[in-house]
């Protein structure tokens, strides 16, 4: 029974040295990763972002937003902090807010999907139908996948009377995420709109 533990125990020897490597590994470029983001900024600048960033996750929105101003304010220029400071407009629809913010996180990682995503439904629900189908063209070009951008896309070329893309946007939508009855029912307006009953 001891030497067939022993070699139990031997044969797991390589594989417990591979998840420790690669622990140390992933640790180490967390490390590296988080020193060169925050390189540039002050110490006031990053315990203003960590204090917004927290008080978001905590439901405090209104206060995180007021910390990662001040810390724009101060000079951050990271992409996180736009990032951040972008979803908590959005959660208090402060629209062209989420413009301002993501046109500068755009500047600093060009053609970022999310930001993107982000920028096109700030212009939507702003009613700037054009410029919403502008960043959302964009996205589904860089990702055909990405079903919120699809969605979005269509209910806008639905306001500027797009019917036929509306439809081809809706239809990749729904075969994407048929369970959603918002897609279906816009897809249905569109088709409805091209008095093309189905």
């Amino acid at each position: 029974m001891n030497i067939l533990n022993r070699s139990i125990a031997a044969s797991k020897a390589p594989i417990i040295q591979q998840k420790l490597i690669s622990i140390i590994l992933v640790f180490s470029l967390t490390v590296y990763s988080a020193t060169t983001v925050w390189a540039q900024s002050s110490s006031a600048d990053i315990s203003r972002i960590d204090r917004g960033i927290m008080l978001m996750f905590q439901g405090q929105t209104a206060a995180g937003i007021e910390e990662l101003e001040q810390a724009i304010a101060l000079g951050t220029n990271q992409p996180e902090v736009y990032y951040y400071l972008s979803m908590g407009y959005s959660e208090k629809e402060l629209w062209n807010g989420v413009v301002e913010t993501t046109d500068q996180m755009l500047k600093l990682l060009i053609d970022d999907i999310e930001a993107l995503y982000a920028k096109g439904r700030a212009h939507f629900n702003l009613g700037q139908w054009e410029s919403a189908s502008k960043a959302l063209k964009q996205v589904v070009n860089q990702d055909p996948f990405h079903v919120r951008a699809q969605k979005t896309l269509g209910k806008t070329q639905i306001k500027i009377q797009d019917f036929a893309g509306a439809v081809e946007s809706l239809t990749s939508a729904s075969e994407l995420n048929p369970a959603s009855t918002i897609i279906w029912y816009n897809l249905g307006m569109a088709y409805l709109n091209q008095r093309e009953y189905k």
